[in-house]
């Protein structure tokens, strides 16, 4: 449930059984004529190549410990990668 503002200036309830979207949200906050720009921050990547499996499992017991996502991404005779996810993101809107 929530509230979106008519052209005569009225605010309307709108009740859905699927969730609003972010913009819609942000648009029934700030008007419907308001431009909204949004703030956007995403989870970083990161790619480690470990020189053997010893070395793999040190950085994915290290990485573990603070890091939710983190696995062996790839492998071939000379090379172990690693992946690191990061967990923070952030959605945010702006008004224009």
């Amino acid at each position: 449930l929530f509230t979106s503002r008519e052209s005569d200036g009225q605010i309307k309830r709108l009740r859905r059984h699927q969730q609003a979207s972010r913009a819609e949200k942000a648009e029934s906050l700030l008007g419907s004529d308001a431009t909204v720009y949004w703030l956007r921050f995403e989870p970083f990547i990161l790619h480690v190549c470990c020189r053997d499996l010893t070395a793999a499992a040190a950085l994915i017991g290290a990485a573990r410990s603070v890091f939710k996502n983190v696995g062996l991404q790839g492998c071939d005779e000379h090379k172990l990668i690693v992946a690191i996810w990061g967990d923070e993101g952030l959605d945010m809107p702006l008004t224009g």
